[in-house]
């Protein structure tokens, strides 16, 4: 099988390249936000030029919807706080859930197109 796959990163003291950075937009109160598409893109962006990936580690994007991005994929709309998103339950008794994949959910889509962006 061969050794073991590592994903090892480490800051890196200059980016890899130089590209022209958005600002932060008004408003912006969490790095979790859906509210500016082009803005997420950007972070992931500088978060892969300013990382070395070594080892099998590959630059990647993560959605960061919240916390935990389940909750968003199943129905909870995120409430968006300083530094964080607050889920805002969507299941009233545990007896009354449902999982059910919804390929239209916008959380479902934001993290797709954030992927391939």
């Amino acid at each position: 099988m061969g050794p073991p796959a590592m994903a090892l990163t480490a800051p890196r003291d200059t980016p890899a390249e130089q590209i022209e950075t958005l600002r932060e937009p008004p408003g912006w109160v969490t790095n979790y936000s859906t509210t500016n598409f082009s803005y997420r893109v950007d972070l992931s962006s500088m978060a892969c030029i300013h990382t070395h990936y070594l080892s099998e580690a590959l630059p990647a994007v993560a959605p960061d919807l919240a916390p935990n991005c389940l909750a968003p994929y199943l129905g909870c709309t995120g409430v968006e706080m300083p530094g964080t998103v607050w889920c805002r339950p969507c299941i009233g008794r545990p007896e009354e859930a449902s999982f059910a994949f919804d390929p239209d959910n916008f959380y479902w889509r934001f993290s797709l197109e954030l992927g391939r962006q």
